[in-house]
């Protein structure tokens, strides 16, 4: 349903540190200026490792990634001074049967992270290793036939917003977090061309990619204002499928 993004985290400001999640291992790279050392200097076995891997990120006390199949779980950082991952993998426990159905896109902020369980409809909130709170998305989110109408997938923060790319809705979501809880506050705050496969938040900026038709891909960029409401800047048609989005200013 949803196309691969590029697996590699976001580096932590403190650690000259790359995070990439591949088929079946986490791994972390040194980063020196604008140069990936070829060599990682930390790996771990995924706890499932059968090549769902979804996206990895750093929070405050580690590194979180997800596995498509039924897996959120958390690595260690090292703290003597050495940079790098190290394991075992300690699994966040999902909720039940129906709602545990694909974890995907990750964002975390402190020691907070959010993530979709993408075809549940829903986002969680981690906290310590634990979901703490959860938000159910629009609703239906199947039709009669089972086949899927929304579905949160990546996300990114500004502040108290959380915006969430609907790839089967071609549509962006938006719901409303804090350190204990999260909420659904608005769909189609953006609609798109096609489906969207990213999105990346910098300041008051909103980047979104999405398979617009065809062979082409669009870029769009929004501002985003106070009441988390977005205007649309300008959209840049791209003649090639792209899948990954990140604004540098």
């Amino acid at each position: 349903m949803f196309k691969k993004r590029n697996n590699v985290g976001k580096a932590l400001a403190m650690l000259p540190l790359m995070f990439a999640v591949a088929a079946t291992t986490a791994e972390s790279f040194p980063v020196y200026g604008n140069t990936v050392a070829q060599n990682n200097d930390g790996v771990v076995q995924l706890l499932k490792a059968d090549k769902t891997a979804g996206q990895i990120v750093t929070y405050d006390g580690g590194a979180v990634y997800s596995e498509t199949s039924g897996d959120i779980s958390e690595l260690t950082l090292s703290t003597d001074g050495m940079a790098g991952l190290s394991g075992p993998s300690v699994p966040v426990i999902l909720p039940p049967a129906p709602n545990n159905n694909t974890p995907l896109g990750m964002v975390a902020r402190g020691a907070n992270v959010y993530v979709t369980i993408a075809h549940s409809d829903l986002e969680a909130l981690v906290v310590n290793g634990q979901i703490v709170s959860t938000a159910t998305g629009p609703a239906p989110f199947q039709d009669s036939s089972g086949n899927l109408l929304h579905a949160p997938c990546w996300n990114a923060l500004s502040g108290q917003f959380l915006f969430s790319s609907d790839s089967p809705g071609g549509q962006l979501l938006r719901y409303l977090v804090s350190d204990s809880h999260i909420f659904f506050d608005k769909a189609a705050v953006a609609k798109l061309a096609g489906a969207p496969t990213d999105l990346s938040i910098q300041d008051s900026l909103l980047g979104v990619i999405d398979g617009g038709s065809g062979g082409n891909s669009d870029v769009s960029l929004f501002d985003i204002d106070s009441e988390g409401e977005l205007t649309l800047l300008f959209t840049i048609k791209i003649p090639s499928p792209i899948n990954g989005a990140a604004i540098i200013l």
